[in-house]
């Protein structure tokens, strides 16, 4: 997997989005979000790595999802990972530079 498949970048840096995360790691995309959204950390870490943002689904329907930066996902690979997805992950902590 190519590293532009898995990141975006913005003029505030490398970041992957809830939506390529449920793809990739064949995760239900609801469940990425909650499971962001229920993440124990402070109000200053969610804002530094986390942003709420909208994308037009398949029916053209703006739905909601989440861009994630480096140390964000860092923190949400703690919550998902599994025997299933593990090598996923750490696809996309190499391609951050976070393992």
């Amino acid at each position: 997997m190519k590293r532009n498949e898995l990141l975006v970048k913005d003029v505030q840096g490398r970041y992957t989005t809830s939506c390529i995360l449920a793809e990739i790691l064949k995760i239900d995309h609801a469940s990425i979000v909650r499971t962001v959204n229920s993440l124990e950390c402070c109000e200053t870490f969610w804002q530094n790595n986390f942003r709420e943002n909208l994308y037009s689904d398949a029916y053209g329907t703006t739905q909601k999802c989440i861009d994630i930066s480096g140390p964000g996902f860092r923190r949400v690979a703690k919550e998902l990972r599994n025997e299933n997805n593990d090598e996923q992950i750490a696809l996309f902590l190499k391609a951050l530079r976070l393992n």
